[in-house]
């Protein structure tokens, strides 16, 4: 689904949302070529969408379109290490295959795309803040942003924190 090219520009991880896996290539600059180096399946369903480098260079998260969850795994030369924390963009007690009573953060009909299994909701995109302190995602159906801190020496856990409330209106409906 998208390309990510690490902070040293040696090589590139591509997500794969129908395989649920991220591959990692080698770039070969003198040949414009690039070659398969790793793999990293993900959980059944997530659905890996978009990734983020943390500033560090040594951890990359990405968000998980189909089972709306941000995953952060170690990164060194190429390779994805297994996901060291995983956690939801959703509020507790959202339910994403409830078409008749999903709401957004305003409290209003669920907007969301239609999504296998007829999802309410689907995750969108990610960013880093560039002191490597906030990780923010965007949710299409719930239509809200959430903010999640990162903790100095604890980059593999990061936790919810407020963005007027636990997650803000995208101002538009299915956020990007």
């Amino acid at each position: 689904h998208s390309g990510y090219v690490d902070p040293a520009g040696d090589f590139v991880l591509v997500s794969d949302l129908g395989q649920d896996k991220i591959y990692s290539y080698a770039i070969d600059g003198a040949s414009g070529s690039l070659s398969e180096h790793s793999t990293l399946a993900t959980a059944p369903g997530a659905g890996p969408r978009h990734m983020v480098f943390h500033p560090s260079g040594d951890w990359v998260y990405g968000i998980n379109e189909l089972d709306c969850t941000v995953s952060a795994s170690p990164y060194a030369a190429g390779t994805l290490g297994e996901p060291q924390g995983t956690i939801t963009t959703l509020p507790a007690g959202y339910n994403n295959q409830d078409h008749a009573n999903a709401k957004n953060a305003e409290g209003n009909p669920a907007s969301g795309p239609n999504r296998p299994d007829d999802q309410t909701n689907a995750c969108a995109d990610i960013h880093v803040t560039p002191d490597g302190k906030f990780l923010y995602g965007s949710n299409r159906g719930h239509d809200s942003l959430v903010c999640f801190a990162i903790g100095e020496g604890t980059p593999a856990a990061p936790a919810p924190c407020r963005l007027g409330a636990a997650s803000a209106r995208s101002r538009g409906q299915v956020a990007r």
